[in-house]
């Protein structure tokens, strides 16, 4: 459409997205930002935000308290573990007897075998605990710009009860 020589499709367009209002319709084509709709932030909302942060923040700590505790237990086998290796490695070693020296054989065997495993579960909790580490760093980092990021707010919010008492 062409109304006095002025294309009116792009500013309909613009009027269907921004709605009716000929205010935000001269704030888009102008340039000037609107002002941010939605009620103020109380010192309360902000507490209860900072609040979920810093529990997410104690749940990681207390998740790793968990996966270290896991981790020393898993020790405490592997080191019973290698020593029954070790012991069944000496009585092998004074052993004559055929079915003797294969029983000796079996139980290193299984022995070893209990012995990867744990390994193995060593490691997968290790790898855990590593994560979990990254995220509470990650965790921390965010609570702290969390924090920051309120104090603009919770200046603002001062700042109304002061005028307020004003």
């Amino acid at each position: 459409f062409v109304e006095d020589g002025i294309a009116t499709w792009p500013a309909m367009a613009l009027g269907l997205v921004l709605g009716r209002n000929p205010q935000h319709l001269a704030e888009a084509l102008l340039g000037k930002p609107r002002p941010p709709v939605g009620k103020p932030v109380s010192v309360e909302a902000l507490d209860n935000q900072l609040a979920q942060q810093s529990a997410a923040v104690e749940r990681a700590r207390q998740l790793i308290g968990e996966t270290t505790r896991r981790r020393a237990e898993i020790d405490e086998k592997l080191g019973s573990y290698r020593k029954l290796e070790e012991r069944g490695k000496q009585r092998l070693d004074t052993v004559r007897a055929p079915r003797e020296l294969q029983a000796v054989n079996t139980e290193l065997d299984l022995a070893r075998q209990i012995l990867a495993k744990e390994e193995a579960e060593w490691l997968r909790v290790s790898e855990q605990l590593s994560q979990q580490e990254v995220a509470l760093g990650e965790a921390e980092g965010s609570l702290a710009e969390f924090r920051a990021s309120q104090d603009a707010a919770r200046s603002e919010i001062g700042a109304r009860r002061e005028v307020a008492l004003r």
